[in-house]
């Protein structure tokens, strides 16, 4: 994941849209994935959004 964060091409991209790549390993990732979805997951429940 580090290699493909760390590529020109990537950086240029993240850039174009004013942000930076993150440093996370993966265990990292996957804690600030988890805790996003738990953080969300009920809110959109409630709000009743719905995928097209």
């Amino acid at each position: 994941m580090q290699i493909a964060l760390a590529s020109p091409e990537l950086k240029e991209r993240w850039a174009a849209i004013g942000a930076s790549a993150p440093k996370m390993t993966r265990p990292e990732l996957a804690a600030y994935i988890n805790h996003e979805i738990s953080r969300w997951g009920e809110a959109i429940k409630k709000s009743g959004a719905k995928l097209d």
